[in-house]
């Protein structure tokens, strides 16, 4: 199990920050905290390093394939990292079957 990233930067300190807040210990725990990467350039703050490192790469968690569309579950945050392994389908086919839930409940009601 482990984190893909796609870098949406090429900037040398972007990239080493987004690697950084991913990085796991070999027992799957992540490297230091949050608030260790701080500061950041001008970011003192961890929710805003965390949406920095969202918009500098996007995070696949490769433990897992969800069986409806086949591809890795996205994952945001730190915390997505913790859940993700009991999901049954990724964020997107989740959020798909919600909405067709809702169509149906409101076409039969």
């Amino acid at each position: 199990m482990g984190i893909e990233l796609k870098f949406l930067t090429d900037d040398p300190g972007e990239i080493e920050i987004v690697e950084r807040y991913w990085a796991l210990n070999p027992d799957g725990t992540f490297c230091g905290s949050v608030i260790s990467l701080l500061p950041f350039r001008e970011t003192q703050k961890a929710r805003d390093l965390v949406a920095l490192v969202q918009s500098y790469a996007t995070a696949y968690y490769t433990g897992t394939i969800c069986p409806d569309c086949g591809r890795h579950p996205l994952i945001n945050t730190r915390s997505d990292y913790k859940v993700v392994h009991y999901q049954k389908l990724c964020q997107h086919c989740e959020d798909d079957a919600i909405l067709e839930r809702i169509i149906e409940d409101e076409e039969h009601g």
